[in-house]
């Protein structure tokens, strides 16, 4: 089976810097514009399954790409829960709750805001990495966000990997191999 991994186009979240976690938080023009560039790098590519994150930024961007599919969602595909950061901005953030906020954030620990921590983000993508395994489908295309494609990313390398070495756009395409009972990388950032 091949994954593809879509992150979703830019949100006002991306434009206002300020943390989405589990929020609805739509497309900005930009981020609609991606999806449609986006489509067209997959239009020649037939694929089995199409599942997305239940938040809104991946779900439109699902809906640009393939407009005329059906998809399920999922709920394990969610960005990583920020609690009551949600909605609020970075730089406000900063000001608010000072060094402990920058040292938590820096460590995708937001569990003293009521949120998830990397450990909990891995578990969930753990969980959907073993439902993957049990599809009978060839090629499988996946909208999800930034958190849980660079968890699975980690996951399936065995380590983690530095956000400057694999960077994840907007938009941009992770693809994964499950065969012979093994995961493995097969492209980043198309």
């Amino acid at each position: 089976m091949i994954l593809y991994m879509i992150r979703h186009g830019e949100s006002e979240a991306n434009v206002g810097r300020f943390h989405a976690g589990w929020a609805q938080i739509s497309l900005t023009q930009k981020g609609v514009e991606q999806a449609k560039e986006t489509a067209k790098k997959l239009r020649n590519i037939s694929f089995d399954r199409v599942i997305c994150s239940d938040l809104k930024r991946a779900i439109q961007t699902c809906e640009l790409i393939f407009s005329e599919r059906t998809y399920e969602t999922n709920s394990l595909l969610r960005e990583i829960n920020v609690g009551v950061l949600s909605g609020k901005n970075v730089a406000d953030c900063q000001h608010i709750y000072g060094m402990s906020y920058t040292e938590n954030k820096r460590r995708q620990d937001f569990t003293p805001y009521g949120g998830e921590n990397r450990a909990m983000l891995l578990d969930r993508i753990r969980c959907f990495i073993n439902e993957a395994e049990e599809y009978t489908e060839k090629r499988v295309a996946v909208f999800a966000h930034e958190g849980p494609i660079r968890a699975m990313l980690d996951l399936v390398t065995g380590q983690a990997q530095r956000k400057e070495c694999f960077v994840c756009k907007n938009c941009s395409i992770a693809i994964f191999r499950f065969q012979d009972e093994l995961w493995q990388l097969v492209k980043w950032g198309v």
